[in-house]
């Protein structure tokens, strides 16, 4: 999906996201950060927010009702109890193993 100014997306290599102010040449544009700094990125570092408002559109009622009538598979459960052991052996002394053949 195309970029375009006053997209809101979030970063591919960073923590948060923002609103896009201004899109600089074809591989920056400037983004408008939630702490309130306009710091430019690469758009390939740029990912749409789909969370933000702006791409949640309304739903069909028919994909609703559609969804509603699949059958769930009801979880099948037992009296047994599952238990996992593990062991890990750590050498004293690394320089006494002889890695020589």
């Amino acid at each position: 999906m195309k970029i375009k100014q006053g997209d809101k997306v979030k970063f591919l290599n960073d923590v948060g996201g923002g609103t896009v102010t201004e899109i600089i040449d074809s591989y920056t544009a400037k983004v408008l950060t939630d702490t309130g700094f306009e710091i430019p990125y690469l758009i390939e570092e740029l990912m749409p927010d789909y969370s933000s408002e702006q791409y949640n559109a309304p739903v069909q009622n028919s994909v609703i009702d559609s969804m509603k009538t699949e059958k769930e598979e009801e979880p099948v459960y037992t009296n047994s109890v599952e238990t996992n052991i593990f062991a890990a052996f750590v050498p004293d002394n690394i320089s006494r193993l002889d890695y020589s053949d």
